[in-house]
């Protein structure tokens, strides 16, 4: 009876051992398997749950935590955040309605602000190249004007510099992006590209400008459509060659923080500009790739700085824009940093005054969150 015992101990042993073993071969497979999910595939997993049910969760540990966070935003009820959990549906957004509905259209689903429609919301310019080859006459008058009218007037030299470090890189991916006030003659939209006057010159200005604040910064003129078309590759691989100026510049300078990617959206001026103290600008919007390892950090940064610019000038930023490969590059060369940020600054009818009025106040901006951050880390 004692010999019986100890063969059911054993065979009880046993089996505890094969299901131990078991468990463990199936958790080897499941970190296998899940090793190269990327903070995007995480964010389409919690994308049911809003902001404001995080906040809720966080407020049962802290009461005072989230207390700033809903003097600004509307509490959810626990019914919608309920059924947003479970059926991946906002009130506040009529899209969540249609978008499992309509086939390919959940690829293309992105976030709209209160300012911006479906009609306005950023998307991909499909350029052709022999469209961006095309020389066309130039303003320079304009340009100049511009140039004079909105001369830096004089301050005191800064208080606080970066002791001659170039520490923001500024380079322009869609190079030849123009605008129509600086193109006699051209009416179309779609045709608002030069290789001389560009967005280059909003480069230039917001280099001055970041200078003025103390912050040493460097700008790459690269003609990356040149490159394109000596190389004969379509414009989808804009980002690719720009990839390439970063990785040399960083190469060559290792004080590099900071890389500002600067472009112009293509909508029309009523979308993408604004009056301020009666004074016209031109509005601006961040893209943060969803598909790159330093995502939560790049869009930590494009919201603040969104929030400030809004908080002192309201209206002039329309949004934080977030994009993955189904709606974009998706990278956008933002894996290189983890202080990377994409400026969509105005649209192809503001003037070159309304851009360079917005230019200013976007370095005001990035200069104080650049020495607030450098302050929290020193």
């Amino acid at each position: 009876m004692i010999y019986i015992q100890n063969i059911k101990i054993r065979k009880l042993i046993f089996i505890l051992f094969l299901i131990v073993c078991f468990v463990f071969l199936l958790s080897s497979l499941f970190v296998t398997a899940m090793k190269n999910t990327k903070s995007f595939d995480l964010n389409q997993l919690l994308r049911p749950l809003s902001s404001d049910a995080f906040m809720m969760a966080l407020e049962k540990e802290n009461h005072y935590f989230a207390e700033p966070y809903f003097k600004e935003n509307k509490r959810d009820s626990l019914s919608s955040l309920a059924l947003s959990m479970t059926t991946n549906i906002q009130f506040d957004d009529i899209r969540s309605l249609i978008r499992t509905e309509l086939p390919g259209y959940s690829s293309f689903y992105s976030p709209i602000s209160s300012d911006d429609d479906f009609t306005t919301m950023p998307e991909e310019e499909n350029v052709t190249m022999e469209e961006l080859a095309k020389e066309r006459e130039v303003d320079i008058g304009s340009i100049r004007k511009a140039q004079e009218s909105n001369k830096p007037t004089e301050t005191p030299p800064p208080t606080q510099t970066t002791s001659g470090k170039k520490v923001a890189f500024i380079y322009h991916s869609h190079s030849r992006e123009s605008f129509l006030p600086l193109l006699p003659g051209v009416t179309n939209p779609d045709h608002a590209s030069s290789p001389k006057a560009n967005v280059s010159l909003l480069g230039e200005r917001l280099k001055s400008e970041l200078e003025k604040h103390g912050i040493g910064a460097e700008q790459d003129k690269t003609d990356i459509v040149q490159l394109l078309l000596n190389n004969k590759l379509t414009y989808g691989s804009s980002y690719t060659m720009s990839r390439k100026v970063v990785q040399e510049a960083m190469k060559t300078n290792n004080d590099i923080q900071y890389l500002i990617d600067i472009h112009r959206d293509s909508a029309r001026k009523n979308s993408t500009t604004v009056e301020i103290n009666g004074q016209t600008y031109a509005k601006v919007y961040f893209v943060v790739g969803m598909d790159n390892k330093n995502y939560a950090t790049n869009l930590n940064l494009a919201t603040s700085i969104h929030n400030e610019l809004n908080k002192k000038y309201k209206g002039i930023s329309r949004d934080v824009y977030k994009k993955s490969r189904k709606m974009g590059n998706g990278i956008y060369n933002q894996d290189l940093s983890p202080n990377s940020l994409l400026i969509e600054i105005g649209g192809v009818d503001n003037t070159l005054d309304e851009l360079y009025r917005t230019v200013d106040l976007l370095a005001e901006i990035i200069s104080d969150y650049y020495w607030k951050d450098a302050k929290v880390n020193n």
